[in-house]
C-alpha cells in the first residue's frame, strides 16, 4: 500500500501537453527523491520537454533532492536538445542552495517574483495536481536514489567531489554490502 507523505512535506505532480509540473512543500528531501525521479523519467517516456518546479512552498532541500533535480534535468537535455528544467519562485536560500552546488548550469533557476511570462502562461491553466505518493521503498532502492544524485553533482561539478567523497565512498560501501545479503 502507498503511503502519503506527511501533510507538512509533499510533493504534488500534474501533466500537460508538453510540460511536467512539480510543486514542493515543505522539504525537499531524499525522502521524496526516488518517486520524484520515476516520475520525472515516466514524463519523459511521454516526451515532455520541460519540467517545472513552484518552489514557492518549499522550506529547505537536502543534497540528495538537488541531485536527484540534477539527474532530470541531465536526462532530459540528452533526450531533447530543447528540454529544460525551470525552478521557480526560489526563495534567496533555496536559490543559493542551488548556486552552490552549481545546478545553475543545467537549470532555469527564478526568484519568486521573477517567473518569466514564458512559463507564467503555462501556470495559468489548471493543471489537476495529485499528490505524489511515496510507495515503500528498499534501503537498496534508497541509496541507489542518494548514490546516483550524488554522482550528478559531481557530474555537473567536479568541485562537488571534495563536498561529497566520503557521502559517495560511504553509500558505494552501503550498497555493497546490501547487494552481497
Amino acid at each position: 500500500m502507498a503511503v502519503e507523505q506527511p501533510a507538512t512535506d509533499k510533493i504534488l505532480v500534474a501533466l500537460a501537453k508538453d510540460s511536467a509540473f512539480v510543486k514542493v512543500s515543505g522539504r525537499g528531501s531524499f525522502k521524496v527523491s526516488t518517486p520524484l525521479k520515476e516520475f520525472g523519467i515516466a514524463a519523459m517516456g511521454m516526451n515532455v520537454k520541460r519540467i517545472l518546479f513552484d518552489m514557492s512552498a518549499c522550506i529547505g532541500m537536502d543534497s540528495t533532492f538537488m541531485g536527484t533535480i540534477a539527474g532530470l534535468a541531465l536526462r532530459l537535455r540528452k533526450k531533447r536538445s530543447d528540454g529544460k528544467v525551470i525552478l521557480f519562485n526560489l526563495s534567496p536560500k533555496t536559490d543559493e542552495l542551488l548556486k552552490t552546488l552549481g545546478l545553475d548550469q543545467i537549470i532555469l533557476p527564478y526568484l519568486a517574483g521573477d517567473t518569466p511570462a514564458e512559463v507564467t502562461s503555462l501556470l495559468e491553466r489548471d493543471n489537476g495536481y495529485e499528490t505524489l505518493i511515496r510507495r515503500p521503498e528498499t534501503e537498496i532502492e534508497t541509496t541507489e536514489t542518494m548514490l546516483d544524485a550524488h554522482e550528478r553533482l559531481v557530474d555537473i561539478a567536479p568541485e562537488n567531489m571534495s563536498k561529497f567523497r566520503d557521502v559517495l565512498d560511504f553509500l558505494r560501501e552501503d550498497l555493497r554490502r546490501g547487494t552481497e545479503n
